[in-house]
């Protein structure tokens, strides 16, 4: 009996040893080393399987999960010693010829109508003083919402904050991007953007202006798709004007007016060419009545205005001081 009561005591001993002792002198969690040798199905050095049964209510606060990881810093809402800290460290080491790897690899299914992501995280800078958040982006990647038939690659959600950039795409000392943005359809390159800067397009819509709007000749068609009442035009502004140093406007069916910050007016329409002040042409002899010309082509020097009644053929009247 004593021999057991002995025994009892340093087992109770030991156990109070155990609930006291400090953190520090527990040793990490360690798997492995383990040795897979599985060839024809999937395994892994550790594994964890489980049925959630569902809270009935969705959210973070009563999602159950696999597995989670609570990890902070000592003393992390007072203050504490500068060093990265990281919830997960993966390290993964791959030289097979033509083998694949991923450092995380996530596949996530959903067969009712809810929301669905492949991966979503936070990050988020919180005042200590008054408790409150100040600075947080979300990223949701693979959004899948079969609710409001939203499927999207990803979403950068600027939850808190005056925040910068949604997407910053740059290069380190010594490196650069061929493509910093590439889009391709059925293999075709349809949009990218290198590494220059460059944007390299088969078309290109920016409001009401679309470039290549035919895609076989090329164009740039200016107008309001939505309203076909509307009067479209281009401004060119430049020598001092901050806008409307020259503006073309289509202002009428088939017409097209020129108007100029000095008072200059030029219109083309059907009826000919109108100008409010004086018309100019350059001073140029045809070199026979039979030389090279179009109908209505017109021409003069100091003695003679010529005009093209016919292909190839010019007649000229004289011109007299008055």
């Amino acid at each position: 009996m004593k021999y057991l009561f002995a025994l009892v005591l340093f087992a109770l001993s030991s156990l109070a040893q155990a609930q006291t002792s400090p953190p520090n002198n527990h040793p990490p969690l360690v798997v492995g080393p383990v040795h897979l040798t599985c060839i024809d199905k999937p395994c892994s050095a550790a594994t964890i399987t489980g049925s959630a049964r569902g809270s009935g209510v969705n959210g973070p606060a009563t999602a159950q999960t696999g597995m989670t990881i609570n990890f902070a810093k000592d003393n992390w809402w007072t203050g504490g010693k500068v060093g990265e800290v990281d919830g997960l460290n993966i390290l993964v080491r791959q030289n097979g010829p033509h083998s694949d790897s991923s450092g995380i690899l996530v596949n996530v299914q959903n067969q009712g109508h809810g929301f669905l992501s492949a991966t979503e995280f936070a990050s988020s800078i919180v005042d200590p003083v008054k408790n409150v958040l100040t600075y947080g982006i979300d990223v949701q990647e693979g959004v899948l919402d079969r609710l409001n038939g939203d499927y999207i690659g990803a979403v950068y959600t600027a939850d808190y904050g005056a925040l910068g950039t949604g997407i910053l795409i740059q290069n380190g000392q010594g490196a650069s991007w061929q493509y910093a943005i590439q889009y391709a359809r059925n293999g075709d390159a349809l949009f990218s953007v290198d590494g220059a800067g460059n944007i390299v397009g088969s078309s290109a819509y920016l409001g009401s202006v679309n470039v290549n709007g035919d895609p076989v000749n090329g164009s740039v068609d200016v107008g309001n798709l939505a309203n076909n009442s509307a009067t479209p035009y281009i401004n060119l502004n430049g020598f001092g004007t901050s806008q409307n140093n020259v503006r073309m406007i289509n202002d009428a069916n088939g017409q097209l007016t020129i108007n100029t910050v000095t008072g200059g007016n030029l219109q083309v329409n059907a009826n000919g060419v109108f100008t409010t002040e004086s018309f100019h042409v350059n001073l140029a002899t045809p070199s026979s009545s039979s030389a090279p010309c179009t109908v209505g082509q017109i021409g003069a020097d100091t003695k003679y205005i010529y005009v093209c009644v016919a292909t190839n053929m010019w007649k000229r009247s004289a011109l007299s001081s008055f």
